[in-house]
């Protein structure tokens, strides 16, 4: 089964070319929309994941670690995708570049508590490392 397969098997009702488009705001488009799933790179099927995923209209995702183990390209269309998205997101990440990119607020688990972060990741980090001197 392909990608435009499996999309018209789990989302039925819509012509081949609205499922190759929808493909292609994940960057699986031309001949890579019609190449068995089986035959697909990692980060190619994390592409079709996530075009199924936004069929599916959830209010709120959770992502954790989405970035591990996407290519360039795969990276680059999860963050447009997100960046786009009108619904809430939750996500766990250690990738700097995604986070900024993505993230609207930053929320931090420290001492057994969530709280809102008043600043960017860069200010983030800067607290850390002057948490991390103050140490005795």
């Amino acid at each position: 089964m392909n990608p435009v397969q499996f999309l018209a098997s789990k989302f039925p009702g819509k012509t081949e070319q609205e499922y190759r488009s929808h493909l292609g705001n994940f960057q699986i488009s031309g001949m890579t929309g019609l190449q068995l799933i089986g035959t697909l790179s990692g980060g190619q099927k994390s592409r079709v994941a996530f075009a199924v995923l936004s069929l599916l209209r959830p209010h709120v995702l959770l992502l954790d670690e989405p970035t591990n183990h996407l290519d360039i390209e795969g990276l680059d269309a999860l963050m447009a995708a997100l960046s786009s998205w009108n619904g809430g997101v939750i996500l766990i990440s250690h990738d700097e570049r995604f986070i900024t990119t993505v993230a609207k607020e930053l929320w931090v688990c420290a001492d057994g508590a969530v709280a809102k972060f008043k600043g960017d990741v860069q200010a983030y980090k800067s607290l850390i490392v002057s948490n991390i001197k103050a140490r005795p």
